[in-house]
């Protein structure tokens, strides 16, 4: 009798495991009880379904795990835009398989808020997908108290992987209004994402994808189908006035993509934002006046904090405005409609660094404002006006096509003191680059490219990876101390062959 009592006891509480702490719901009163009377370490687990709120839900004690039993396409939070759909306020934090919708908040955090640093510091956010989420800051996710003073291991960090986030976004209560983060808001390190049509909607408001409070690692991730990026795509916040406390962030191996431009103030990275092994293609713009922004440095103070390392800009169908552009080393701009571009008249101090790149198969921009013709070449132009873009930019080791019979490119091309970017481009104009197959997309070197050991050393460099992961340190394809990257975004890489002896 007693075990048929227990049966019978276990069978009417089976949505409850007891001895595992695994709580199941299957409706949002169950999931609002569940969070509110979770024990420390609990797991709550919801059944496939929609689960439809009218104010917050609540984590407050720790190790708390919010998961689903058949992932994020079949399981759904979703606020109707009345309100935030978690608030967390317990250490080690865990939601994996869940779709949050429709989230909204008039302050920080429209789907997930985080109430501190220790509480962000030690969350994970795992396989979720966040979609139209908008809040002030942090549409997505806020968490902005973190005061990271320099870039750490992915162990020190909350984390956000493998999410997606469609349609994310800054609203604020009018044009004027502050706000940053469509996505995230904070320092978090975050992998495996993508970012799809995130927004900021008035012009106070910064970082359609993420805003970075403090210092922030982004790696494997894709920014797609932006089109509402006047204060920057991704950037260091400017909630907070001290210079260096700024957020600055890493894009490591990140894809960016299929975005508009459709003002003239349009920028992708805003503040301290550095770009490694990157690639920015298929890119447009709509804006009939200048050139429109790569990135945008708040005084020479960011421009440190702010470089494009190893990365490939290919297929966008306007030129890079080099004003406010950071230190570019090893990038290669080509099949652009421009390269990179200067539309501001003479006496715009650029101080513009350019090493170790490559500007090859750029085709000419034929509607430049009020029809005046640019000096330069396809992949370096500037104002018809400036007559000092020689003085404005520091190269070394540059190789730019049709720079060689160009005047005013080879003005530039001497500036560089080595003398090696003038020798370098005429040499390539002459044998050609040596990319293996430019015509279908591989912009890598044969073994036989000119730009093979061309660069210059750096800081860093033997440490350095190139766009397909191989070491920069490299010596005519193979490992060696001191040796010269090439230059490009590709380090041209020889796996050495096997020796087979025949007795």
């Amino acid at each position: 009798m007693g075990k048929l009592f227990l049966a019978l006891l276990f069978s009417s509480l089976a949505a409850v495991d007891l001895l595992a702490g695994i709580v199941e719901v299957s409706n949002a009163d169950g999931l609002r009880n569940a969070l509110s009377n979770a024990a420390d370490g609990d797991t709550v687990v919801l059944a496939p379904g929609d689960y439809l709120l009218s104010s917050p839900l609540s984590v407050s004690k720790e190790n708390i795990t919010l998961t689903s039993k058949s992932g994020k396409a079949a399981t759904f939070i979703d606020a109707d835009s009345k309100c935030r759909i978690l608030e967390v306020s317990g250490v080690r934090f865990k939601v994996e398989g869940i779709t949050f919708k429709n989230a909204f908040y008039n302050g920080d955090g429209g789907a997930i808020w985080f109430s501190g640093s220790s509480i962000s510091k030690t969350a994970v956010v795992s396989n979720c997908d966040f979609v139209d989420c908008k809040a002030y800051y942090g549409g997505g996710i806020y968490a902005g108290q973190n005061s990271y003073t320099s870039f750490e291991p992915r162990e020190n960090y909350g984390l956000v992987s493998g999410c997606t986030f469609l349609r994310c976004g800054i609203i604020g209560p009018d044009e004027d209004a502050h706000g940053g983060g469509g996505a995230i808001f904070g320092a978090l390190w975050v992998e495996n994402s993508v970012f799809d049509a995130c927004f900021c909607s008035g012009k106070l408001q910064y970082h359609a994808a993420i805003d970075v409070s403090r210092y922030s690692t982004v790696t494997n991730c894709v920014f797609r189908n932006h089109s509402k990026t006047k204060r920057g795509l991704i950037g260091g916040s400017e909630r907070y006035s001290e210079t260096q406390e700024n957020g600055c962030v890493r894009l490591i191996d990140c894809l960016i993509a299929n975005n508009t431009f459709t003002d003239n103030d349009d920028i992708f990275f805003h503040r301290k934002v550095i770009l490694d092994r990157c690639v920015i293609s298929n890119n447009t713009s709509v804006v009939e006046w200048n050139s429109v922004g790569l990135y945008r440095i708040v005084g020479d103070e960011e421009r440190e904090f702010s470089k494009a390392l190893n990365c490939l800009f290919i297929d966008n169908k306007y030129p890079f405005n080099m004003l406010n552009l950071p230190t570019l080393v090893n990038c290669s701009f080509v099949r652009n409609a421009g390269g990179l571009a200067c539309d501001m008249l003479g006496g715009t101090a650029l101080k513009l660094a350019v090493t170790n790149c490559v500007l090859w198969g750029n085709s000419a921009k034929a509607d430049w404002p009020h029809g005046a013709t640019y000096r330069g070449v396809p992949g370096l132009y500037w104002h018809p006006l400036n007559e000092q873009i020689a003085s404005q930019i520091r190269i070394a080791n540059v190789v730019v096509e049709g720079g060689s019979v160009n005047d005013d490119v080879l003005a530039v091309l001497q500036a560089d003191s080595s003398g090696k970017s003038e020798s370098l481009t005429a040499l390539a104009a002459e044998k050609g680059p040596g990319f293996k197959d430019s015509e279908k997309g591989d912009w890598s070197l044969r073994k036989s490219s000119v730009l093979i050991d061309g660069g210059v050393r750096y800081e860093g460099i033997d440490g350095m990876k190139d766009l397909a992961n191989n070491p920069r340190a490299l010596k005519s394809g193979v490992l060696y101390p001191g040796a010269l990257p090439d230059i490009g975004c590709y380090e041209y890489y020889s796996i050495p062959g096997l020796c087979i002896l025949v007795r």
